[in-house]
């Protein structure tokens, strides 16, 4: 993977059809890199509550040693859109009004060009393989809770799943995403395999 840059801006807006303004730009530091994940955390937050080096290299070190693998030999390779070899993560307090009480998820937005018009084009989009996480989850691995590391692995079984769905498009001009009970079970079973791993 190529290195990643020590600050960047994201755009974390969620809108029907794209939409988005500067309120939504988070610029973000970051904290650590491998070969196969960047964590990222937002640069306010950091300056108050910082995810520690040491966290941040669990989460990207778990799933290159327990997720990368299982990932791509069970639910396919991840998509590699910006260029770089990795996923990249993003670690920010759960803004109220870009997601609902969850403390991860994957937008297939981000996987748009930006430039083109909606919809074949996402002004919103990051133009990456993003994993959104509320912070608090790879803090709380400070007191024992490890429930980011399985995490990390079922966002990234979103990221190869969702992005195939698109591919699916393109070639067909219909999108035929899993029922979302099908889509959360294999994450979830993605995150359990990776633990037992």
């Amino acid at each position: 993977g190529a290195p990643s840059p020590a600050s960047r801006v994201f755009d974390v807006s969620f809108k029907a059809q794209c939409a988005t303004d500067a309120t939504y730009q988070r610029t973000a530091t970051l904290l650590y890199d491998n070969e196969d994940l960047a964590v990222y955390q937002d640069s306010i937050q950091y300056m108050e509550t910082p995810i520690s080096v040491a966290l941040a290299s669990q989460m990207a070190d778990y799933y290159a040693e327990h997720g990368r693998d299982m990932i791509t030999s069970y639910f396919g390779e991840p998509s590699d859109i910006d260029g770089n070899g990795k996923l990249v993560l993003l670690a920010m307090p759960n803004i109220d009004g870009v997601w609902d009480d969850a403390i991860a998820q994957v937008s297939n937005t981000d996987f748009f060009d930006k430039t083109a018009p909606w919809p074949e084009g996402c002004a919103s989009s990051n133009e990456m393989e993003l994993m959104y996480f509320d912070s608090d989850i790879i803090l709380n691995m400070e007191d024992g809770n490890f429930q980011a590391l399985g995490t990390v692995a079922h966002e990234a079984k979103h990221v190869v799943s969702l992005y195939h769905r698109l591919l699916e498009y393109e070639a067909t001009g219909t999108y035929e995403g899993h029922p979302g009970w099908i889509e959360e079970g294999t994450a979830e079973v993605a995150g359990e395999m990776s633990a037992r791993i």
